[in-house]
């Protein structure tokens, strides 16, 4: 059966998305990259609601940010939000109902904004430790997945980080930012009801590890050259 990323679906109430309990029951967990819908099942209208957001790095005068997408491929806005050229590097993007959260590396924030390119906390989450900033991003409910990784180095001080989104848009209620830690270096986070899913860009590995931060196997998967993302 022939599927394709779906990166954003029709909009959700998000006080409704807040309350969400991560493992409430009948409920299909929101992943990293999208939900994946096998084509076949979607209606037409849902179809053409679907939006594809991409991350774009900056490159001499052209500015960082993120750009929306019609399934189809078309332009919607190309630039939904303007991270800027100084210290800018959007390296992970998750969607949520009506929310775009982007991690920043180099500035070493994850920020949130609307689906319409409205800010609404640049800096809803920041002060990553000297030497790592924040990758991958996964959401789940209101549980915000963050890898925090170093560039490539394989010095273990790598890590998974959960944020609780608090009721009131660009707030957190709650964090762990050490929820898994001891990753060498951490790329990439899907997750996947109770499972998460994180590469280690530096060692080459698939690890898995549960949401309450439990080791389930790593690695899952060994021998790859640099894992840069994983989806689920």
């Amino acid at each position: 059966m022939s599927i394709r990323t779906i990166s954003k679906l029709l909009p959700a109430n998000r006080a409704s998305l807040r309350s969400r309990s991560r493992k409430a029951p009948g409920r299909t967990p929101l992943r990293a990259s999208g939900i994946r819908i096998p084509i076949e099942s979607l209606e037409p209208r849902q179809l053409l609601a679907a939006q594809i957001y991409v991350t774009n790095a900056s490159t001499g005068s052209t500015n960082a940010g993120v750009g929306v997408y019609s399934a189809s491929g078309a332009a919607v806005n190309a630039n939904l939000i303007n991270l800027g050229s100084n210290d800018t590097y959007p390296s992970g993007i998750a969607v949520s109902g009506s929310d775009v959260f982007v991690s920043n590396y180099y500035a070493g924030t994850v920020g949130e904004y609307t689906t319409s390119g409205a800010t609404i906390n640049a800096k809803l989450i920041s002060g990553f430790p000297s030497g790592t900033g924040p990758f991958g991003l996964a959401i789940s409910g209101s549980e915000l997945f963050v890898a925090q990784g170093n560039g490539g180095a394989a010095i273990s001080n790598g890590s998974i980080g959960e944020y609780t989104l608090g009721t009131k848009a660009g707030t957190i209620k709650s964090k762990n930012p050490k929820l898994v830690s001891g990753i060498d270096d951490a790329g990439s986070v899907a997750v996947s009801g109770s499972d998460l899913f994180v590469t280690d860009y530096a060692l080459g590995t698939i690890d898995e590890f549960t949401t309450t931060g439990a080791t389930v196997a790593k690695p899952l998967i060994a021998g790859l050259s640099r894992p840069e993302q994983v989806v689920v």
